[in-house]
Formats: structure tokens, C-alpha cells, sequence
């Protein structure tokens, strides 16, 4: 159980950090038309799933629309570090145009990174394309990872080791006083307009709350909030916490103060009223991602420092299901 437990970890790091160098443009030449990423993913999907895949890309240079092919399986992978929506139709646009689907009978596109919670209404020429269950992430390998043995995680540590050991561990990012005022301004356009909160005079104020484990389990819990997503996504962002108490703490900043809490106000408004669609707090992330992330903005707000905002929100329980503390 140790070993595995090691072996585990380990990948998780790893991977980790691959997904938040190419988020944050590290220079490691990781962009769509990546031969290394094309065959280094190939390699960890047939290790992970047992495929049998192969680089389209060495058959015939900038192979359309999908970049590795299983015939014996009949599944087709496009890789691409560009999560948004627009990116993705314009995948299966590209594969419906060549008729990949006579090719295989599946289609998956891997976001290397984290995706989002998508509303559009994908079209595709793969009749059985499922938003939910094709479009797979950083976080859907970690899960298949999750299900191996011991063994078999060895062989994907293994070679995890040897394909990133290059790679070294990002130092925190600065989250500056204009990185937090432009989010929360950003999110206030978006946000509060789709509920029409608006600020208010109350004279509430910004506190940072400490909590115990058995708190943060019970909180997770009523959130689906698994020890992945928490530890690995939720968790290092909370070492901005009193960055962001100090900022929104300092009087000058009152009217982004009244703002912050107009902005947890709908995004409760918004989780509560809409169970079917938001079945863990993540999804309202990917939501709010979906809702203020455009081609517009997204050079302003780095979708990092979004995260690490709303991360704080949920921690700090301004956003979320939180447990009865006098229960």
C-alpha cells in the first residue's frame, strides 16, 4: 500500500506541474503542433488505458483534426494546451471536414491543462460525442492513474521520470494588488449582471477565517470536492490568502471590497438554484471560466490568478455548501 501510495504521488506531481507550466506559457515549447507532446501523450494514454496509439502526425505532417490514431480500437486523440470551446468545435469541425469519423468511432480531445465546465452544444460528426465523457484533462488522467496497481503505476512513474525530468517545480506566482482589483472588476461585469446583484452600503467586512481538518472534510464533502482537486488545486492557492485579506482589507479599496461580496452573493445565488447543472464546486468554477474568460480578456486576466481568487472564496466559505458550525 506504501509503494503505491509513493508511486501515486509521484505522478500526481508530476503531472501537476506539466499542466501548470504550459498555463502559465513556461517556456517549454508545449504548443499545439508539439511533436514532443503529440508522442510523449501518446505513450502515457496506451500506458494508462492499454491503447494502442500511434502519432498520426510522422504518417503525414499537421495530420487534420486528430493528432494519434487506434485503429484496433477505433479512437482518435487530438491534444491541445487551448481549453476554451471555440478551440474544441473547431477540432471536430476539422474532423468532421476530413470524415474522421469513418476512420474510428470515437473521438476524444485532451486539454493539456485543466478544461472547463462546458455549456456549448458541441456538433460533431462522431454521432456518440459526449462533452462530459470525450473532453478529458490533466484530472481525468489522474483518475485512471488512481484505479492501477503498484505495478503498473511504477511503469507510468517510471516513465514519467524520464520524460520530465527537465521539468522543475514553479515558484508561486506574484498575485499583485491590479491582478486582484482586475478580476474582481471582471467578475463583477459578468457575474453580477447574469443574477443583477448589485454593491450595496452594508458594512460588511473581508475576514479571513481559520477552520480545523474536520471542518475542511466536512466542507469538501457537501461540495464533492475529492483529496485531488483539493490538495492539488485548492490547497497551494491558499498561500495568497492574507494577500488577499490585506488588499481587501486596505480602505482604499472599500468599493472592490462591497464588489467581492456582490460577487460571492450571486455565485451562491447561482450554485444553489442550479443543482442539476453544478454537481461539485468545480463545475461552478468551470462555469464562472465559461461566463468571463473571452478572446476579449484573455490576455488581461490570467486564468490562474482567476482560480486562485475563487479558490480563497471557496475556502475562506464565502462560496460553497458550508457545515452547520453550531451543529
Amino acid at each position: 500500500m506504501y509503494q503505491r501510495s509513493t508511486y501515486l504521488n509521484k505522478i500526481v506531481d508530476q503531472l501537476t506541474v506539466l499542466a501548470s507550466c504550459i498555463k502559465s506559457k513556461n517556456a517549454l515549447f508545449l504548443t499545439d503542433d508539439s511533436k514532443w507532446s503529440e508522442n510523449f501523450f501518446k505513450d502515457l494514454l496506451n500506458k494508462l488505458f492499454g491503447h494502442q496509439l500511434v502519432n498520426l502526425n510522422t504518417k503525414e505532417k499537421n495530420y487534420a483534426g486528430i493528432d494519434l490514431g487506434d485503429t484496433t480500437n477505433r479512437l482518435c486523440v487530438q491534444v491541445t494546451s487551448n481549453n476554451t470551446s471555440q478551440k474544441i468545435q473547431n477540432t471536430l469541425d476539422i474532423s468532421k471536414k476530413y470524415k474522421r469519423h469513418n476512420e474510428y468511432d470515437n473521438i476524444v480531445i485532451l486539454v493539456v491543462g485543466f478544461k472547463k465546465n462546458y455549456t456549448a452544444n458541441f456538433t460533431s460528426g462522431f454521432s456518440g460525442f459526449d462533452k462530459d465523457r470525450d473532453i478529458w484533462d490533466i484530472r481525468t488522467l489522474l483518475k485512471k492513474a488512481a484505479e492501477l496497481n503498484a505495478n503498473q503505476l511504477q511503469l507510468v512513474s517510471d516513465f514519467l521520470d524520464s520524460e520530465l525530468g527537465f521539468l522543475k517545480k514553479i515558484d508561486p506566482l506574484e498575485l499583485l494588488d491590479e491582478d486582484i482589483a482586475a478580476i474582481i472588476d471582471t467578475l463583477y461585469k459578468y457575474v453580477c449582471k447574469k443574477t443583477q446583484v448589485e454593491t450595496t452600503d452594508s458594512e460588511k467586512k473581508y475576514k479571513l477565517t481559520k477552520r480545523g481538518n474536520d471542518f475542511i472534510v466536512q466542507k469538501n464533502r457537501l461540495n464533492s470536492v475529492d483529496e485531488l482537486l483539493f490538495n492539488n488545486e485548492i490547497r497551494p492557492s491558499l498561500q495568497y490568502d492574507k494577500k488577499i485579506e490585506s488588499f481587501l482589507g486596505n480602505p482604499i479599496n472599500s468599493e472592490l471590497q462591497k464588489k467581492y461580496f456582490a460577487i460571492t452573493e450571486s455565485l451562491q445565488k447561482i450554485y444553489s438554484e442550479n443543482t442539476d447543472q453544478f454537481r461539485s464546486i468545480g463545475d461552478l468554477f468551470g462555469f464562472v471560466f465559461d461566463e468571463t474568460i473571452s478572446y476579449e480578456n484573455r490576455q488581461e486576466i490570467d486564468d490562474q490568478k482567476l482560480l486562485i481568487i475563487l479558490h480563497n472564496m471557496y475556502f475562506n466559505c464565502d462560496v460553497g455548501n458550508n457545515p452547520n458550525e453550531n451543529a
